[in-house]
């Protein structure tokens, strides 16, 4: 038996998500017992995760009080600081999860780990507070998620990766009250049977009123309009979600002023929200807390964003959910959602074939997101590109079908694209050669260390480009600012064996490159379009 420390300093929707990786963590360590430290305001989010044993809490507000009152000594949130870890360095631990992986959290894993021996899995110091990287994916998480436009991983690949483990994708266990499931069932129940047309069923949809931030908000105009359209539908009947929050109260009621006060207005917290989404057919939501906690719960669901970016690194991972880039055209595309979630034949996905439609899906490397009709991309390109090369880079077996991606791409337009990569790489090649002779001279003469630092200097700008081979770039940059303090010739010596290794990797890149080229080639000249069936937009 063995206990696990998962630390998570972040919010609401990232303890849910540490619940599924935890989760993962157990299906590979059945013998071991999961906690969870977190900050206080956040403590909430933990009460239906039936996966932690125990949960810990700090109390930011009174360490941020004492820290930075000029009434108190910085001591004094020190002090408060270790009396709140008191508890968890009493536990005997195998693992610490840096699941935050920020400076706070590694400082925080860090000095749990000195004080009880466990092991950290994610980011953490060497002894000089340089980053320890032990493992590719926390180059991937630390370097190219945070520098990429579109991320090209789910937050989720990153986390397991950081653990070594594969994501387990069964049901979760879900902690509800009994007396919540019942009141849920009973309600729902009564709405389905009161607005049940004649020979037909009703699906209950669950519509996210808003999330903490305004920009990841629909305008609520678009919000009525969505409402009136699901009204409209005799086969469904709208719920408005809210957080117990005067905020979100004020927002409902307002919005339900303008239906003559008949919405079915759902509030709840954490604990019964887990009972009032099993009983929705379809959530629709922004980028929320309350989707993740959806995805545990096996909800199928409609997601709108603002930002495609955010999507790609921490979108809905439930299989074959929709996301939709909000547009002109929006409305439609998520009532049309709704109906191909709860019907999803052939006629009913046409009214979605749109190009701001996009798949959930699992494959090797993880969560993903495809275009439902296929509309080739330039950005989607590059990030599965460097899908291929992360994969190749990781040891993992990653089969990309560029033919089952995008149905409607012209190979000369791809072909334009990889070489622009192949063209990078020759370019991160030529000055990688002439860092590399600088350096030789370097160590043989202290007066060429200035050259040695103007050719560094501009194979690291190399790093800030979104092509694949900025990636090796970045593994080198992360690990060369890292090195141990030692002798200057050992530095020259360790930062020789980073260049011979960047050049390796480079290669990989190129190697990954060439069989996209190959694959793109056998294109049919007949391209798919509408008539696409739906079994083949999922295989």
């Amino acid at each position: 038996m063995s206990n696990v420390l998962f630390v998570n300093l972040k919010r609401n929707g990232d303890i849910f998500n540490t619940a599924a990786l935890a989760h993962s963590y157990l299906k590979e360590n059945p013998h071991a017992t999961p906690y969870i430290l977190t900050y206080d305001e956040f403590k909430k989010a933990t009460k239906p995760l039936s996966v932690f044993k125990g949960v810990f809490t700090l109390d930011r507000k009174k360490l941020t009080t004492f820290n930075n009152h000029n009434l108190y000594s910085n001591g004094f949130a020190l002090d408060q600081l270790l009396s709140e870890l008191k508890g968890i360095e009493s536990i005997v631990w195998s693992d610490i999860v840096n699941y935050s992986s920020d400076r706070a959290s590694t400082f925080l894993c860090n000095y749990l780990k000195s004080s009880t021996g466990a092991n950290i899995k994610g980011v953490s110091f060497g002894g000089f507070n340089n980053l320890d990287y032990k493992s590719n994916w926390e180059i991937v998480f630390n370097e190219v998620m945070t520098n990429s436009k579109l991320s090209p991983v789910h937050f989720s690949t990153a986390y397991h990766g950081m653990l070594g483990i594969k994501e387990n994708n069964t049901s979760y266990s879900i902690k509800r009250i009994k007396k919540h499931d019942e009141t849920v069932m009973n309600n729902f129940e009564n709405l389905r049977k009161t607005n049940q047309p004649k020979d037909s069923s009703c699906s209950l949809i669950g519509v996210q009123l808003s999330t903490s931030l305004d920009s990841k908000n629909w305008d609520s105009s678009h919000l009525v309009k969505l409402v009136e359209s699901i009204l409209d539908d005799s086969t469904l009947y709208p719920l408005i979600l809210i957080a117990p929050c005067e905020k979100e109260r004020a927002l409902s009621k307002e919005l339900n002023e303008q239906f003559d006060n008949k919405l079915v207005i759902v509030e709840s917290d954490f604990l019964a929200l887990s009972s009032v989404l099993r009983g929705l057919d379809v959530l629709v939501t922004p980028d929320t807390s309350v989707k993740h906690l959806a995805d545990l719960n096996d909800v199928k669901i409609v997601e709108y964003t603002h930002s495609l970016s955010t999507s790609l690194k921490q979108g809905s991972r439930g299989k074959s959910n929709i996301i939709i880039n909000v547009q002109e055209n929006a409305l439609d595309l998520i009532f049309n959602s709704i109906k191909f979630l709860l019907d999803p034949t052939d006629a009913a996905i046409k009214k979605i074939w749109d190009q701001n439609v996009y798949f959930t899906y699992n494959d090797n490397l993880g969560w993903n997101l495809r275009p439902i009709n296929g509309a080739f991309s330039k950005d989607l390109l590059r990030r599965q590109l460097k899908r291929t090369y992360i994969a190749s880079w990781c040891d993992i077996v990653f089969e990309w079908d560029i033919k089952k991606y995008f149905s409607d791409y012209s190979y000369s337009e791809v072909q334009s694209i990889i070489d622009e990569e192949k063209s990078f790489i020759g370019e991160v090649s030529r000055d990688l050669l002439g860092t590399l002779r600088s350096l030789v001279k370097a160590s043989e003469s202290p007066s060429e260390a200035n050259n040695f630092i103007v050719a560094l200097d501009k194979l690291l700008n190399h790093c800030e480009s979104e092509l694949t081979g900025s990636i090796p770039v970045s593994e080198f940059k992360a690990l060369l600012e890292n090195l141990d303090r030692t002798s200057n010739q050992e530095q020259l010596r360790s930062a020789e064996e980073l260049l011979y290794k960047l050049k390796k990797n480079l290669q990989v890149a190129l190697t990954c490159l060439n069989t996209v080229e190959k694959d793109a080639r056998s294109m049919p000249i007949n391209k798919r379009g509408k008539s696409e069936t739906f079994s083949e937009v999922r295989a």
